[in-house]
């Protein structure tokens, strides 16, 4: 099992090569890069797993969660929380380690889990990325599905086709949901949103109400009325629905009006 794979490229592409029976195990969060790694797929020599396939269903989470307390586990919180980590175990296990013995009382919000999982996040993912992708992510963690351009202009910024490209090779908690959008792992959107808030709120607050606006401005009432409330712009809720109230109202919308009054 090799762990840093760029500092011994080379010596790993020829042990792989010749050396028939020699087996090795790579963990990574990009494409590995190795020279003639093509070449051994074709002497089917290799084979990969991508995240769909180290993806925990609900049924597999169960059986890891019954293994480490000795007892089964009720396919409700199974299910809860195959939805909530989008199969990523690493986080079910540290809520479970948060909740200890209380199964019943697990849940990935839970206060307890969710310091373990942003800590984690913390530590493991973000704190590795470099400067200009840790503000990217910061600020691009308000916009629900990525693209260049929408980034671009939300964020006055030119370079986010390639700020996405690096985190989507990196496997940075992102995958493309279709082709040229993109979307974080929803337990690392939250962390990153908490860390924006934290860290810089008036930031926050700029970014999220100059997407409102952008929402508004394409009779996405809903999404409008949440995000200036998450700006805690209050006025430009009231605005939205003023402006969306009517239609919505004419559309049968009445469980999104009940859900601003």
């Amino acid at each position: 099992l090799v762990d840093e794979v760029a500092d011994i490229t080379e010596t790993l592409a020829q042990v792989l090569l010749h050396c028939a029976n020699c087996h090795v195990i790579l963990a990574s969060r990009s494409h590995p890069g190795l020279p003639d790694l093509m070449l051994m797929a074709a002497r089917r020599q290799m084979s990969g797993l991508d995240s769909e396939a180290l993806r925990f269903t609900a049924p597999e989470i169960a059986e890891v969660l019954s293994a480490e307390s000795h007892a089964p586990i009720a396919p409700a919180l199974a299910n809860q929380l195959a939805e909530q980590s989008n199969g990523w175990i690493a986080g079910v296990l540290l809520a479970v380690h948060a909740a200890g013995p209380a199964h019943s009382a697990l849940a990935l919000p839970a206060m307890g889990a969710e310091r373990q999982i942003y800590s984690f996040l913390s530590e493991q993912v973000f704190e590795r990325q470099p400067p200009e992708a840790r503000s990217f992510m910061l600020e691009s963690a308000l916009i629900d599905e990525l693209t260049a351009e929408r980034c671009d202009l939300l964020l006055r910024r030119r370079d986010s086709a390639s700020q996405l490209g690096a985190l989507l090779r990196h496997h940075v908690f992102i995958a493309e949901v279709k082709p040229g959008v993109l979307r974080y792992h929803p337990l690392f959107r939250e962390f990153l949103l908490d860390q924006f808030r934290a860290h810089d709120l008036a930031g926050y607050r700029a970014i999220a109400r100059r997407l409102a606006e952008a929402y508004a401005g394409q009779a996405q009432w809903s999404l409008a009325f949440d995000t200036f409330i998450a700006a805690e712009d209050f006025a430009g809720a009231q605005r939205v629905a003023e402006a969306g109230g009517p239609q919505l109202l004419t559309g049968g919308r009445l469980e999104t009006l009940e859900h601003w009054f």
